[in-house]
């Protein structure tokens, strides 16, 4: 202090703080609307609405009528997935040998890592009906062990239309707000300052000292109406 006046860097270390309080009081209250806008829950689509057409497994015929149904069933419910598109017969597009064609898309039964085969609960006897395969992630690039189903005939797809009953209620007010707050943090690049303030390590890709900010790019540039259809699809 010189003079009974504060000092320079006090001054601007006080002024940092401020701001970063400022902003995880922001973000506190964007986590408050999300919670708030997802506890709204849902109403009653009045007519339902067909949007595109969805496939998953089903039992055989065959095998429903044995008398070990329910014991596959079961299992068939945990590793169930399930597939959006416009199209019925489920084709996209590709390009082979030059000239496109349209192909069915492929579908398997789900391919659990350990920990998420552990979360599933399966039995003993259930455990007994899969094998390990050794495959590379290209994420964490490395070789992980997944467990596969090893009786898959016993399930055929089904396709069936995707029918809409009910939706999501919504409010203006909160949806707004929410935006509000998230346009600020994104038009000023404040989610870096809010990741450290929360203790999170920062990607260096995203690190401005080594790289310049990116540009802005459209994600539907170049894309045919078909692909954006089949990515709307499969989010759902």
């Amino acid at each position: 202090m010189h003079g009974n006046l504060p000092e320079k860097r006090w001054k601007v270390r006080r002024a940092r703080k401020g701001r970063d309080k400022q902003l995880l009081r922001l973000d506190r209250e964007r986590q408050k609307i999300r919670k708030d806008i997802w506890n709204l829950g849902y109403e009653d689509l009045i007519p339902p609405v067909q949007r595109g057409w969805k496939r998953t497994f089903v039992l055989r015929e065959d095998v429903m009528r044995d008398k070990r149904s329910e014991f596959y069933q079961n299992i068939l419910n945990k590793i169930n997935t399930v597939q959006y598109s416009y199209r019925k017969d489920f084709k996209v597009k590709k390009r082979r040998f030059r000239k496109r064609c349209y192909v069915i898309r492929e579908q398997k039964l789900e391919e659990m890592t350990e920990f998420y085969f552990k979360k599933k609960q399966f039995t003993e006897e259930e455990q007994a009906l899969f094998y390990q395969k050794e495959e590379y992630d290209c994420y964490s690039k490395k070789m992980v062990t997944k467990y596969v189903f090893t009786e898959s005939w016993r399930f055929v797809l089904r396709v069936q239309a995707n029918i809409i009953t009910k939706v999501r209620r919504r409010d203006w007010e909160l949806e707004r707000r929410e935006k509000e707050i998230g346009d600020y943090f994104e038009k000023n690049d404040l989610q870096r300052r809010l990741n450290k303030l929360y203790g999170y390590r920062s990607w260096r890709y995203w690190d401005k000292r080594l790289y310049p900010k990116l540009k802005y790019e459209d994600p539907l540039k170049n894309k045919p109406f078909h692909v954006v259809l089949d990515e709307y699809y499969n989010e759902l």
